[in-house]
């Protein structure tokens, strides 16, 4: 026990004395945004952090998402739009999925990339309904609805929904969908026609993405991670801090966390990628 106390101890000085000599210099900023998105203070809290940073000259915004709610997610564009204002430059890398919600954040990047077999685009916007009727009258259940006007109760699952609800549930939808067409024109300079076919909700895979023209190359996160450094006019190997929330580490993560930061050094020959937390 005791000789794992003082590797430990040399570990946590070893990582402190590496880590003050690593984060001197031009940085650029990881920041993951993972899972359906539905609430958006959190990104926007890491993004005004790195903002804040003045070490930080580039942000690399992973996105692993198959979208979500559409105020946090034109919430969560806004913030990387504004890092602009900053000087920071932002580049966008898709993971897995990127898709509907998760590609309309990416278009807030300068630039954006993806593994030829990302699936992304989904430029769409759905509203699902369920309707509890038959199954409700087989058990004999009623649902009663007392609403101040005629379409209060729109969506019930109770009951089918009139003709009049479903154009107005309909009108939501088309309204969205166009100010989601509207940020895919303005950031990715498409013509009407292109729109006209990429905008119907279907998915590409990052090949047909950049065939498209929905985004600007085809690589991995350490292409955009050397993209950014390019653009930022960082030499040599970049520093890349990964930003992300503050939690408590179990005695087990913090003992595998200094194993897999030695393991990066090792196996990142693009850059020092380094774990902060907010505070």
């Amino acid at each position: 026990m005791l000789v794992f106390i003082v590797i430990a101890e040399s570990l946590i000085i070893f990582f402190s004395y590496r880590d003050k000599i690593a984060t001197k210099g031009d940085k650029i900023g990881l920041i993951r945004l993972s899972g359906a998105i539905f609430d958006s203070g959190k990104t926007i809290n890491i993004l005004k952090k790195c903002g804040e940073r003045q070490d930080i000259k580039g942000i690399v915004l992973r996105i692993e998402s198959p979208g979500g709610s559409v105020a946090a997610v034109q919430e969560i564009y806004e913030a990387v739009l504004a890092q602009e204002e900053n000087g920071k430059r932002v580049v966008a890398s898709l993971g897995n999925v990127a898709a509907s919600g998760g590609y309309y954040v990416a278009l807030a990047s300068e630039k954006i990339y993806a593994n030829p077999g990302t699936l992304t685009g989904s430029i769409g916007v759905i509203i699902n309904v369920i309707n509890f009727q038959t199954l409700m009258e087989e058990w004999g259940i009623e649902l009663k609805s007392i609403t101040s006007g005629q379409y209060k109760a729109t969506g019930s699952l109770a009951r089918k929904m009139t003709p009049e609800e479903e154009a107005l549930l309909k009108e939501l939808v088309d309204d969205v969908h166009t100010q989601f067409v509207g940020a895919v024109k303005k950031r990715r300079q498409l013509s009407e026609d292109a729109l006209q076919t990429l905008t119907d909700g279907r998915l590409f895979t990052g090949s047909q993405a950049y065939e498209a023209g929905l985004i600007d190359g085809l690589g991995s996160l350490e292409t955009a991670i050397k993209e950014t450094a390019r653009l930022c006019n960082i030499k040599g190997k970049p520093i890349v801090i990964e930003f992300k929330e503050k939690k408590i580490d179990s005695f087990l993560e913090i003992s595998s966390g200094f194993l897999r930061k030695s393991l990066q050094l090792i196996r990142n020959p693009d850059g020092i990628f380094l774990s902060y937390s907010l505070n």
